[in-house]
Parts: C-alpha cells; sequence; structure tokens
C-alpha cells in the first residue's frame, strides 16, 4: 500500500516549546491561571529557564511512571513512606469508572518499582462500577481476562441501597422545570437524608447484580472465590510484616455540571442525587474501617469546599490542588482537580499543611518545560488511518476512489460533516496566530467552534471530551480513537513509543474511532492522577497504636490524673466497644459488654479498641506527637 504522507507538511524540529504556565505559579505557590506564550517569546524564553527541560521524544514522554516515581522518592522520608505503604499492598476499588484508568496507573507504577526497586507490591482489584454500556465491555473484560473472574463489575450506584432508600430519594428528586434553588434544595435534602441514615443505608452486607458472576454479590469484602459456584470471599494475603492492606477507592465524579462545555449547572445538576449517593458511602465506609483512602477527580470549578471537606469534617482529612498533564511537559491540555480523602481513624497526613502548600510542593516536584507538540501524538498505523478514514467517507457517502489520494486538505474536508468542516475554516484563520513557530503544528477540535466552550486550538492536543473530532493540520487527518488514549498516557502504541503495553490494549484496539473517543474523553490523565497520587502515598502515615495494660490499671485503682496523654478516645454507646486492630475490620467484629471499669471514663462514654490477638490489653489510637506521660 502507498505510502501516507501529507501535503505542505512543515519539517519538523527535533525541540520545540511552545506554551507553559506562568512561572511565578512556581515561586509563589499560586497556582494561577495557565498562560500561553509563543516560542521565541521574551516572557515565553524567561518562564522557560526556570523549569527543568521536559521529555523531548515520545519514548521519553512515555516513561512517565520513572519519572513520577523518581520524583517522588527524592526525599527519604517520602521513598520511606511510600515503600511502606505499598509492601502492605492494596485493595482497590472504583467508582464512575470509565475505562478504570486507576488499574492502569497502579499498574504501571508497580511495575516500575518492581523492575527498579525490586520492590513487589500486591494489588487486589475488588470491584468497579459504571452504568454506561460502553465502560461496562471493557470493566467486564478487564476483570474476567486480568482477575480471573475474581472481581466484580457493577452497574448503577444506587442498586445498592434499600428500596425504601430509593423510594425516598425518587419522592424528593425535583421536576426538570424547577429553578436552580429548588433543585439545589432538593439535592440537599437527599444528601441530608443519606447522611443522617449512612449506618443503615449503607450495609457492609448490601449485595448488587454483578456484570461479571450475573448474581448478587456483596459490595464491600475481598475478592469472590475462584469457585464460580461459590458464594463466599476470597481472604486476602496479609500484607508486610501482618498488616492487613491499604484499602483505597478511585472516583472521578460527573463533571457535566461544573464543567465549561456543560450546562453549568453545578448544585442543580441531575448528576448531585449520584454524587450524594457516592459521598454518604465514602463516609459510612471510613467509620466502618472498611476504606482507607480515597482519590477523586474532577474539573476544576469543582466545589471541593462545598462538596467534600464540610460533608466530611468529621470522618476524613481532606486535601486538594489542581493540576494538568502540561505541567510535566506533556503537549495536551487537560486542568483537573484532584483531592484525596483520608480516613482520619486509620491515616494521618504528614505532608505539607495547607492547599496552597501541597500544590507549591506538587509543581516544585513535577513541573517540566514542553518540549514537543501535540502531533507527538499522531503515530498510528498506516492499516489504522486508512481504515478510520474509510469509515468517515462511508459515513458521509464519499467515492471510495478519494481513499487512493494523499492526505490534503481535499479528502480532509471530504470526511469531515458539513458543520466540521465550517468550524475546520474558522479554525484555519486562526492558525497563523496560534500555531508552533517551528513547525507550524496546529490542533483543534473540530466539534467545538473557536473561542468558546472547551476549544483550545493550537500546538497542543486539546483537552478531550466525549464527542471529540481533533485535527491535525500538519498530519491533513483527524486522530484515530488509540492516538486519544496515548494523549492520555495510555501505552496503545508501544511498538513506537516502548513500555509496558496498556491493559486495555487488546480490547480496545478493534473498537471504533468513536467508540474510543467516549470512553477516552471520560477518562482520567494518567500521568496526572498518577502523580497525584504517588505524591499523597508518600506522604500518609498510619495512625499509631499502643497497647497499654499498665496505665489501664492505673485508671482501675484510681490515679487516672495522672494519665495526661492527649489520647484520641472515640465516642460510643456507652458500655458498647467494637473490635478493631489495625489488621481487622470494625464489620468483622461483634459488639461486647465492656467490663465495669468503662464507667471511669468521663462523659456519656468512650470506646477503646481492644486487639484480638491481646485480649487482656487495650489498644488506643495515638497521634503521632503525642506521648504518654505518667
Amino acid at each position: 500500500m502507498m505510502e501516507i504522507t501529507a501535503s505542505e507538511k512543515r519539517p519538523a524540529c527535533p525541540k520545540l516549546l511552545e506554551c507553559e504556565p506562568e512561572s511565578k505559579s512556581l515561586k509563589t505557590g499560586n497556582p494561577g491561571k495557565p498562560k500561553l506564550t509563543r516560542k521565541g517569546g521574551i516572557e515565553f524564553r524567561n518562564n522557560s529557564f526556570n523549569l527543568p527541560c521536559g521529555p523531548q521524544t515520545l519514548t521519553q514522554l512515555m516513561d512517565w511512571p520513572k519519572f513520577i516515581v523518581s520524583q517522588v522518592i527524592a526525599d527519604p522520608g517520602r521513598k520511606t513512606r511510600l515503600f511502606d505503604v505499598m509492601n502492605r499492598g492494596m485493595t482497590v476499588h472504583t467508582a464512575y469508572s470509565g475505562l478504570d484508568a486507576p488499574r492502569e496507573v497502579l499498574s504501571q507504577v508497580t511495575n516500575e518499582l518492581q523492575r527498579s526497586f525490586n520492590l513487589w507490591t500486591q494489588v487486589d482489584f475488588i470491584h468497579a462500577c459504571d452504568n454506561a454500556s460502553g465502560p461496562q465491555a471493557v470493566l467486564v473484560n478487564l476483570a474476567k481476562q486480568l482477575d480471573l473472574s475474581c472481581s466484580c463489575v457493577f452497574s448503577d450506584i444506587e442498586d445498592r441501597l434499600p428500596l425504601e432508600t430509593v423510594a425516598e430519594l425518587n419522592a424528593l428528586n425535583p421536576e426538570k422545570d424547577m429553578s436552580y434553588e429548588a433543585k439545589a434544595a432538593a439535592y440537599k435534602q437527599m444528601w441530608q437524608h443519606l447522611d443522617d441514615n449512612r449506618k443503615t443505608v449503607f450495609n457492609p452486607f448490601a449485595t448488587s447484580q454483578c456484570l461479571v458472576h450475573m448474581r448478587q454479590r456483596r459490595i464491600v469484602g475481598d475478592r469472590v472465590s475462584f469457585d464460580p459456584d461459590s458464594q463466599d470471599t476470597q481472604e486476602m494475603s496479609p500484607g508486610l510484616a501482618g498488616h492487613r492492606p491499604l484499602k483505597v477507592h478511585f472516583a472521578g465524579t460527573v463533571c457535566k455540571g461544573w464543567s465549561c462545555a456543560g450546562s453549568r449547572a453545578q448544585f442543580s445538576h441531575e448528576s448531585e442525587r449520584t454524587h450524594s449517593v457516592w459521598l454518604a458511602e465514602r463516609k459510612a465506609r471510613a467509620e466502618q474501617g472498611l476504606e482507607d483512602i480515597c482519590f477523586q477527580e474532577c474539573t476544576p470549578a469543582y466545589a471541593v469546599q462545598e462538596k467534600l471537606k464540610v460533608p466530611l469534617e468529621d470522618t476524613h482529612s481532606v486535601h486538594a490542588l489542581k493540576t494538568c498533564p502540561q505541567l510535566q511537559g506533556w503537549p495536551t491540555s487537560r486542568p483537573r482537580s484532584y483531592t484525596v480523602l483520608l480516613n482520619n481513624k486509620r491515616w494521618v497526613w504528614v505532608g505539607p499543611s495547607t492547599d496552597l502548600a501541597i500544590q507549591q510542593e506538587f509543581n516544585e516536584l513535577f513541573q517540566r518545560s514542553t518540549e514537543m507538540t501535540g502531533d507527538a501524538f499522531f503515530v498510528a498505523p498506516e492499516s489504522q488511518i486508512r481504515a478510520d478514514i474509510a469509515r468517515r467517507l462511508q459515513k458521509r457517502g464519499q467515492k471510495s476512489e478519494l481513499l487512493k489520494l494523499d492526505l490534503n486538505m481535499e479528502l480532509l474536508y471530504s470526511m469531515l460533516p458539513p458543520g466540521a468542516g465550517q468550524r475546520l475554516q474558522q479554525y484555519e484563520q486562526l492558525r497563523e496566530e496560534k500555531q508552533a513557530i517551528e513547525t507550524g503544528s496546529f490542533i483543534c477540535d473540530v466539534n467545538q467552534w473557536p473561542q468558546s466552550g472547551c476549544s483550545t486550538c493550537g500546538p497542543f492536543f486539546p483537552c478531550q471530551l466525549t464527542h471529540a473530532t481533533c485535527v491535525s493540520l500538519n498530519h491533513m487527518r483527524p486522530a484515530v480513537g488509540l492516538e486519544y488514549l496515548l494523549a492520555q498516557g495510555f501505552h496503545t502504541f508501544p511498538a513506537v513509543h516502548g513500555g509496558k503495553a496498556a491493559l486495555v490494549l487488546p480490547i480496545l484496539e478493534s473498537w471504533k474511532t468513536d467508540q474510543v473517543i467516549a470512553l477516552s474523553g471520560n477518562s482520567m490523565s494518567l500521568p496526572a492522577i498518577g502523580a497525584w497520587a504517588l505524591y499523597v502515598l508518600a506522604n500518609i502515615q498510619p495512625v499509631q497504636q499502643m497497647t497499654i495494660q499498665p496505665e489501664l490499671s492505673m485508671l482501675t485503682k484510681g490515679t487516672s490524673q495522672d494519665f495526661s496523654s492527649p489520647m484520641r478516645l472515640r465516642k460510643s454507646t456507652p458500655k458498647t466497644v467494637f473490635t478493631v486492630s489495625d489488621d481487622q475490620d470494625e464489620t468483622d467484629s461483634c459488639p461486647r459488654d465492656l467490663p465495669d471499669c468503662a464507667d471511669m471514663f468521663p462523659g456519656s462514654g468512650f470506646d477503646v479498641d481492644l486487639a484480638p490477638s491481646v485480649p487482656a490489653s487495650w489498644t488506643l489510637d495515638l497521634p503521632l506527637e503525642s506521648s504518654l506521660s505518667s
């Protein structure tokens, strides 16, 4: 078959740098608004001098796991904490799962840790959840192929709720013609109802229909048995030194209400109902000891303070920042808000104390100059390009003889719908102003009008939406499906860029471009979420627990005034306690009566955690900075 060439294609340049965030963001810690500057300008050159040089080849770009690992462990303290967490192993479950980007990130990162440090981390994926048919097909395939059908895939998050709770939510659901304020008030009522009743609504023994096993399965717990007819769960193998694995949750919550490309309905958007269910479950699972940490991603306009920090102030430590893969030298736009919800009963944050300080340290760790353009992602083989062009021409009713042409503007316009062609004409008028100076690289999403919505034309790959047609005028063609995933950090062309192939590649390589675009538009940027997740795991420590028999004896003898440490004594119903240790879940224990000395604790009653392995001792949670004095 003839070689593909692009008419009037400008020669490539080995080193490019078209746009950078303002340097003051790095110096002052102010996240600021990324500012595009053209290569060659005085402002651009001043900014670039302050940044480490970014990747200059696609191979270097796709080696993002090695980069983020090396940056995180550069500090000895972070390295020690990260290795401790990874040695424990982890169990992972996701909501709003999509392509299961967290699975991809953890696969790439653990592979890098094993290769470079001989650090083997056991990661067990427990379940995923998504109500769209495309993601479900991918998730079920991943569960069957990679987990040997030992993990679950659930559909609607509300399926796990009691029927009476669903009926209550339906009764509170606002009408479509209601005002913004009325809708927001209705969704707030939903949240309040779920929050007030979370202990009964989110029963740890609740089940939902699994799309892998086609039967009801428990929402929480470990992997299911290898026996397909068994209803039991498989026990997790212990982590480092008998510690239980870290229990991790990931979610990329719905962004339509907060996106500049969406309705901007915010608190009145219909997705608030699902968000309330998701959030109330996070709170309940933390209280039950079934979830240690949650990573959440959404658009930058997402209201972290109102939607996460305030509702979870009694149960979680919440930290957030805003970043973009462009920060790490990626020639693509994907600004997002990233948040971590840390269970206060289990883990302590030891990183910077404020979000502003976290943002500053994160920027200093990962910020690099952008040395490439979005054309670097247009690497699909000729067979994929021709197949995509043929489908587009057939859809437009164009003659098949056009396939014999070299790539040029005539062929490009022939494969685009009329509206997309009109938008491309307007983009062409902006090319001289926004293209890369050396190569003329110019990429635009012709599904978006210039200067409106999320349009980000220029030398970078545009911010991806679920419906997109990203066109490179240098290559004279739209991107094919797997190139969209490549721009998100998925290793979809290992023969070109090297590295471990993406887990989803065998599933998606035969899918049509439109199907892959819909999945990629809802996915996370792997280098961005990967950097955030690793940074967080390197800045947490388990809550210290001390087993103290002598001090308990002092309390029984009436000398409690000598016991002055600021311990964390959690309130509970008088004379009732749940048995919990670092390696046991609260739902695995049974309530029991306290001994008579429990009456000596002040107030309406406090509980302490009685470790099953030390039945004669009391276990108290202590802040890391606390010490015992007598």
